[in-house]
């Protein structure tokens, strides 16, 4: 009944706030000037689809900020705060603490400068009010910039420089014949303004010419020309062009042409062709004082790895791999750090391999600042030049240490049976070696451990046996670039990768059993291009160790006769092999068009052990759902893939529309099952198989509550089980500012999970296509996130709306909404950091 109670009072508090923000829009008079009127919406009709939103991002004026697409908060905060009687009663505080300062100031000029700990105590005293004096005086300059939005009144000046500015877009992308005009309809005091747009035809290009009077210039960009933007038979698109003109000064700073400027390239349009078509010239201008452009070359590269601004410490310096080293003790190897180093001398100047540089020194770790120059050497050289490369490093700490103490609240889903909520703290302390050995190579220890209690038993007094705990080792070895048997090309240097090294052994403690988990892998990572990334796990192994603390626990266990619950508390092998390749469009600056996010992970387990097995008990079947053992331990067979796709769109101003998908299929045959049957497994190890619920899934639902299909647990305490071999989920999250760190968001999500193959003591687990569809749940409410910057601290209220367990006449339960009790009983808060997806 106490959630109720909240519910109905935070609805009557909302109802409130939107009832007087509705009262208050009845009466725009009383804001707005005579003659004036309140820009409410803009239309752009008639533009081509796909330039909609560029040209939405165009417009010279656009209507005040809307929270889903209602309210106006930040203008109506405007209209009714920033009156008259608000600014003299802010200059009212202001010139009492002006007065209070003046008494202050004159108690300390009284006060015996002997009396230290008084003149402290009034200075302190003085800086306060100073402080809240210039907090009042610049109240209102601060509420404008965070809060405050002054009204959009209709500016027809601003209509007609939004219509030029369409007129040049569309122009720019071959629209030469375009008409524009706009309409305006008054509604009281609010406006409707209506842009109509008449894109004629687009024209194309019939024929690009080419005029490059510097032939080594011309030889490169024909050669090159394979790779041209602009084409004949294109649409013609002035963007393009900047873009093949980026392209072309990119390409010649690659090939020796280090002054090179995109202002030597131009465009000639002809458009007195007949048709909707045009001929273009790409040009190439020659400097002014010389016949052709200057190429570069590289002189001498000198590194100074140990490189601190005023140090006047003499420093040797020797010539190794045909560099200059300027150091007397290095702490990375010369013989490492070359590697890294992507400037040869005697060859061309390349900006790609200074970018290459610095990357590769970026990622070593181990360096404050990196600063590469290039001196210009042209003394008696017509057309040529030779530049000498200064690397200068300012190394980081060698090692440190760091400690962190967290609370959090857990829902307990995989140790315990029951499902619960418990408090708990974490310690961790990490140990970073950045640089080992003196071989670039980082090494991390981090020990960790927490405990965590039941809130259903903080208020009983015999707590002493109940804790749960969890204390474990980590260690991380990274290696800066990809470990392989062969000599890695200078291609293969130049992309960041790196080859880590990990181990690690857990112990988990609860009143029902012990685990001990130890597992040791080694990843190779590499970004294949500025956006694709791809990991590879060659080798996982954890190996699991459960012993039962309660007997009453363990019988309950086996008196299930569950394969998946019995072998999730016995002791057994996983070894794995995995790949993940993502996909990021995001871009480094601020999101101003759609992009996308895709990572697909594929992994398989259990081949090796399967092929000794088969090798050593040829004649001999597995006859459970473990692939028997080796070396006395159980082991499993699977294979696994996953989708997971994301969709971003800039939606007005500062909102947005997120969306995810996400599927996932498992079976328990690995590559070894498929060749040899009798050795495959019948389930997915529990550790590897799809769940839903919780803070980053579907909200609506705790982890591990929800699935698999519409199987309810007759008993309601039960979650091992709800776990499945097939996993479908999709989320949509609309999110928009509202006051300053505050953002808030509305979201739907769906999903669930099924089995493969059908489980006689859960029915309606299994996949069917002619009714999976009935069965994806759907949840949805809204959410809060305080947007501190550095971190993101997010609290979601969702609902189910559709509930695949209930029968299939009762599962659509927004019929409940009315119920306070149903509401209160139902509602799920999520507290996470950072966005769900």
């Amino acid at each position: 009944m106490k959630s109720s109670y909240l519910i109905n009072r935070h609805g009557a508090f909302l109802l409130i706030i939107f009832a007087l923000i509705i009262c208050q829009a009845c009466n725009l008079n009383k804001y707005i000037p005579p003659k004036k009127y309140l820009l409410d919406k803009v239309t752009i009709i008639g533009s081509p689809s796909n330039e909609k939103e560029q040209m939405n991002s165009l417009l010279k004026q656009v209507p005040n900020k809307r929270i889903f697409f209602v309210v106006k908060p930040n203008m109506w905060a405007y209209l009714l705060l920033n009156t008259e009687k608000a600014k003299q009663r802010r200059e009212e505080k202001a010139q009492k603490l002006r007065d209070e300062l003046v008494v202050v100031k004159s108690e300390l000029e009284k006060t015996d400068p002997k009396n230290e700990k008084r003149v402290e105590k009034l200075q302190t005293k003085i800086v306060k009010i100073q402080n809240r004096i210039t907090h009042y005086e610049n109240r209102e300059e601060d509420l404008k910039k965070s809060v405050w939005e002054e009204p959009v009144l209709l500016d027809s000046q601003l209509l007609v420089a939004s219509s030029v500015q369409f007129k040049d877009y569309l122009f720019n992308k071959g629209y030469f014949h375009d008409s524009i005009y706009y309409s305006v309809k008054l509604r009281g005091k609010k406006a409707f303004v209506t842009f109509h747009v008449i894109t004629g035809d687009q024209f194309y290009i019939n024929k690009l010419d080419f005029f490059i009077f510097d032939k080594r210039i011309s030889d490169i960009v024909t050669k090159d020309s394979l790779n041209c933007l602009v084409k004949p038979g294109q649409k013609y698109d002035g963007d393009l062009m900047k873009d093949e003109r980026n392209r072309l000064a990119l390409l010649l700073k690659q090939n020796g042409y280090y002054n090179f400027r995109r202002d030597y390239i131009y465009f000639d349009i002809d458009t007195t062709l007949p048709g909707n078509i045009v001929n273009v010239g790409l040009g190439i201008a020659n400097p002014t004082t010389m016949s052709r452009h200057r190429i570069y070359k590289i002189g001498d590269i000198s590194v100074e790895p140990e490189y601190y601004l005023n140090d006047t410490t003499v420093k040797d310096t020797f010539k190794y791999n045909n560099m200059y080293f300027i150091s007397n003790h290095p702490r990375i190897k010369p013989s490492i750090l070359k590697d890294f180093i992507f400037i040869h001398s005697g060859d061309l100047y390349n900006g790609n391999d200074y970018l290459a540089t610095m990357n590769r020194l970026s990622q070593l770790n181990a360096y404050q600042f990196i600063d590469i120059q290039y001196a210009v050497d042209t003394v008696e050289r017509p057309d040529t030049g030779i530049l000498n490369v200064f690397i200068r490093l300012t190394p980081l700490k060698k090692q440190e240490w760091d400690i962190g103490i967290d609370l959090n609240s857990v829902e307990e889903s995989q140790a315990d049976i029951t499902n619960t909520r418990s408090l708990g703290t974490a310690a961790n302390l990490l140990y970073r070696n950045k640089n080992l050995g003196s071989s670039a190579m980082q090494l991390e220890i981090r020990p960790t451990g927490s405990i965590e209690i039941p809130i259903s038993v903080l208020n009983n007094s015999s707590i002493t046996n109940t804790p749960s705990y969890q204390y474990g080792l980590t260690g991380t070895l990274l290696v800066p670039q990809l470990l392989a048997p062969w000599r890695l090309s200078e291609n293969e240097l130049k992309r960041t990768a790196q080859t880590s090294f990990n181990a690690g052994y857990i112990v988990e403690s609860s009143i029902y059993f012990k685990r001990n988990t130890g597992t040791v892998n080694m990843t190779w990572q590499e970004n294949l291009r500025p956006n694709v990334r791809l990991s590879v796990t060659p080798v996982e192994i954890s190996l699991v160790n459960t012993s039962f603390i309660n007997s009453t626990f363990k019988a309950q266990v086996d008196s299930t006769h569950n394969p998946l619950l019995i072998n999730l508390f016995d002791q057994h092998i996983i070894t794995d092999f995995r790949a993940v390749l993502l996909f990021n469009q995001q871009p480094l600056t601020n999101v101003k068009s759609r992009y996308w996010y895709f990572r697909i992970t594929g992994e398989t387990g259990g081949n090796v052990p399967a092929l000794v097995y088969n090798i050593l008990n040829n004649s001999r079947k597995s006859t459970g759902p473990v692939t028997n053992n080796i070396l006395g331990i159980n082991y499993y067979q699977y294979s696994k893939i996953e989708g997971d796709y994301r969709y971003y769109i800039p939606v007005a101003k500062d909102n947005n529309l997120a969306f995810r998908a996400i599927i996932g299929f498992g079976t328990p045959n690995s590559i070894m099952g498929l060749l040899s049957p009798q050795t495959k497994s019948e389930i997915l190890p529990f550790e590897k198989q799809f769940y839903v619920g919780g803070a980053n899934d579907i909200r609506a639902w705790r982890l591990r509550t929800l699935g698999p299909g519409s199987y309810e647990d007759p008993n309601g305490t039960l979650n091992y089980d709800k776990s499945g071999d097939i996993k479908l989920e999709l989320n949509a999250e609309y999110r928009t500012p509202i006051y300053s760190i505050l953002k808030g968001a509305a979201f739907v999500d769906a999903g669930n999970v099924w089995l493969f193959n059908n489980d006689p003591s859960r029915a309606g687990a299994a996949f069917q296509f002619n009714s999976f569809y009935k069965e994806i749940a759907v949840g949805g409410g809204l959410g809060a996130r305080f947007d501190f910057n550095f971190f993101v601290v997010r609290l979601d209220f969702a609902e189910p709306f559709y509930d695949p367990a209930l029968p299939e006449n009762q599962r659509l339960v927004f019929h409940n909404f009315n119920n306070n009790q149903w509401l209160g009983s139902h509602l799920q808060i999520n507290l996470g950091i950072g966005y769900p997806f």
